[in-house]
């Protein structure tokens, strides 16, 4: 800056420390330790306009560079702006730069010191230790700061607090009690379990003789474990099956890890994988994606609306026409036309729902031995067949050997087997064909299929489970129900939840994950290998 006086001083930086610029420059100033840090600012400016106010210029008034580089010339007496000498003051340059950082610049070129009362310094996220968005900037402009603010706009993520382990963005206005629980996401497999936080990063615990953990080792987990190699990587989904996970990025790619004997991570071979790979083959961003709790074989819808399939096929559960295991993904055939807005993979079969505009179709393919397709028969089927009876579904769940539908009115109709009363109908007959409803039920908003149980969050928030409770998965006192039971712990609301083979995971609406069921490999993410049909908090990492 080009002025003369003995009291004038360069701008200091935005960065430095607000009570020690001034005495850098020559003047004695010291800011109490308990004065917040706008208001230490504060001082600093008005200090410094004051200061300002009194130094001038040949032409009676003092000019700052207001662009990236030097003071132009315009405004120099034609000799460098910096000429080696010391500053007016006697002590030498603040920063030790010739220029104002882009920061502070204004990007209009020089202009005059304005008034102290149109004078504001905004402060930056750093400056108000700000971690939780929306903020005032002390200028009357609002700053989103922290990790919520990637999800400002979504009117779910909106509420931010801060926590022991770290801020989080929740999906309600009532904070829960630390920053640990915070997961978004889950999805659970035979024997092995894994959540996304709200950042979009990847947690799994449990059984891990594949890597299906992806930490990068066989090691059994009993708590969550971050998964590796996914860092740069923003995921919006996870699925799991019996020895294998996948995660769907926000960009539309898929990466899997963990079993791959059948080609089910769908990267062309059939090597374990410990750590995540992109799938191969896919020319279109996939929307979403199908994994059977207990399966070894992976779906996916693209966004051209193909569903593409690839990993085991003995039963024809790819739905190509053929019972060859494919390493990459491959087309069903016989695909009606319309649009692909549901698929839901069981251990061995895989169904569809079809909307052409006029109605919605619901079709199978794969294992039939109990009538899991729904078509009427008990024939294994090795392309999509039609139910025999027209279901207009909102959503679908397939699980061991049955099958579930939910319509648009929040009706659930199952079909397949019912040894352990997972149809939901009262009674334990072997098979229920055609589809039928579950009994005491309605306002079903998602359902999920387990190995033999089911469950059905409501438009209540509760969730309720029936089926088979052999390791405690409907979290009830019986064995099994043939009806739907309430899952205590959750009449604060249910956000999410998911089925795996013998367990079941939710996250209530006070964000708080629970797990309960079968936990010989430490699925339950609790710290022991022990059943319960209590369900039980986790916390991630």
């Amino acid at each position: 800056m080009g002025v003369s006086g003995g009291h004038c001083f360069r701008p200091h930086r935005r960065d430095a420390a607000p009570d020690s610029v001034l005495a850098r420059q020559g003047h004695a100033m010291h800011l109490p330790p308990s004065l917040s840090r706008r208001a230490r600012h504060l001082i600093v400016l008005l200090a410094s306009l004051a200061l300002l106010t009194a130094c001038s210029d040949t032409a009676g008034h003092a000019t700052i560079d207001a662009g990236a580089g030097d003071i132009s010339d315009a405004d120099d007496t034609g000799a460098p702006d910096d000429t080696g000498a010391p500053d007016d003051t006697g002590a030498p340059d603040d920063t030790g730069d010739t220029d104002i950082p882009d920061a502070d610049d204004a990007g209009t070129g020089d202009t005059d010191i304005p008034d102290a009362a149109e004078t504001c310094i905004p402060l930056s996220c750093a400056d108000l230790a700000a971690q939780c968005g929306p903020v005032d900037d002390g200028c009357g402009q609002t700053l989103q700061c922290g990790s919520c603010a990637a999800y400002g706009s979504d009117a779910e993520l909106t509420a931010c607090i801060e926590g022991t382990c770290n801020y989080v963005c929740l999906a309600s206005s009532q904070p829960a009690a630390d920053g640990c629980r915070d997961a978004r996401r889950l999805a659970l497999g035979s024997g092995h379990t894994c959540a996304l936080n709200a950042e979009g990063r990847a947690y799994c615990w449990g059984s891990n003789p594949d890597g299906r953990l992806g930490d990068g080792t066989t090691e059994r987990r009993l708590v969550p474990v971050a998964v590796q190699g996914l860092e740069s990587i923003v995921l919006n989904a996870l699925y799991a099956g019996s020895s294998h996970t996948c995660g769907l990025s926000d960009a539309g790619q898929v990466y899997c890890w963990g079993g791959n004997a059948e080609g089910q991570l769908g990267d062309g071979t059939t090597v374990d994988r410990l750590v995540p790979t992109p799938v191969t083959g896919l020319s279109e961003p996939v929307l979403s994606l199908a994994i059977g709790a207990r399966g070894d074989h992976t779906c996916a819808i693209t966004a051209g609306g193909t569903p593409h399939c690839w990993g085991r096929n003995a039963e024809g559960q790819l739905g190509d026409g053929t019972t060859a295991h494919r390493a990459t993904p491959t087309p069903m055939l016989n695909v009606p036309s319309g649009d692909v807005v549901n698929i839901a993979a069981g251990t061995a079969h895989t169904c569809v729902v079809i909307d052409d505009t006029a109605t919605t179709k619901t079709l199978c393919v794969g294992n039939n031995s109990v009538g899991q397709l729904g078509d009427g028969t008990q024939t294994t089927r090795h392309t999509l067949t039609e139910l025999s009876r027209n279901v207009e579904s909102a959503g679908l769940a397939a699980g061991g050997l049955h099958t579930c539908s939910m319509d648009g009115s929040g009706q659930v109709i199952c079909w397949g087997h019912n040894g352990s009363g997972q149809l939901g109908n009262r009674s334990g007959s072997a098979t229920i064909d055609p589809p039928t409803e579950v009994t005491l039920l309605a306002g079903v908003e998602e359902v999920r299929a387990g190995e033999n149980h089911t469950c059905a969050r409501m438009d209540t928030g509760g969730l309720r489970c029936w089926g088979s409770n052999s390791e405690g998965q409907t979290a009830d006192t019986e064995p099994r129900t043939f009806r739907p039971r309430d899952v205590p712990g959750h009449s604060a609301g249910t956000l999410v939840f998911d089925t795996g083979g013998y367990h079941t995971c939710s996250i209530t609406s006070d964000q708080i994950l629970r797990c309960w069921g079968a936990n010989a490999g430490g699925q339950l993410g609790i710290g022991t290998t022990t059943s319960t049909a209590t369900p039980m908090s986790v916390t991630l990492p």
